[in-house]
């Protein structure tokens, strides 16, 4: 089954999520208890979430920023499910590691994201900076 979206349709969610975007960049650029996604072109991303990493876990818990936002609602996830060689299942997978993993060991730690949609979301990314900036 294909599913086809007009041009029209398309251009407003992308129009709302670059909107959205450019609200959460410049509420959080800023906040140096997060690293945030970066983009090249801040006015042109149409992400489907909003990724942050916790700087430093000693300084900002990560269980009071979910149980903050599971009070108040706001769903989240680990960063794409975290780093795999994190996971139980890898015992499974015969794999090896070239270096290091310590980014993606410190997203899959310290990081996680709620989620971009094509639709105005202003008040609700206000109400989540300011769920965190309270934190």
């Amino acid at each position: 089954m294909y599913i086809f979206i007009s041009s029209k349709k398309l251009d407003k969610l992308i129009y709302y999520r670059e909107k959205n975007w450019k609200l959460f960049y410049k509420l959080f650029k800023d906040d140096d208890r997060f690293y945030i996604q970066h983009n090249h072109n801040r006015n042109k991303n149409a992400s489907f979430a909003f990724t942050l990493i916790i700087k430093d876990p000693k300084k900002i818990n990560k269980q009071k920023i979910y149980k903050e936002l599971n009070k108040n609602k706001i769903a989240y996830r680990l960063i794409t499910g975290g780093c795999f060689t994190a996971h139980p299942y890898r015992k499974y997978f015969n794999y090896n590691v070239y270096n290091n993993l310590n980014n993606a060991l410190k997203a899959h730690k310290d990081g996680f994201f709620v989620g971009n949609a094509g639709q105005d979301l202003t008040r609700q990314i206000v109400s989540f900076y300011q769920i965190l900036k309270n934190i």
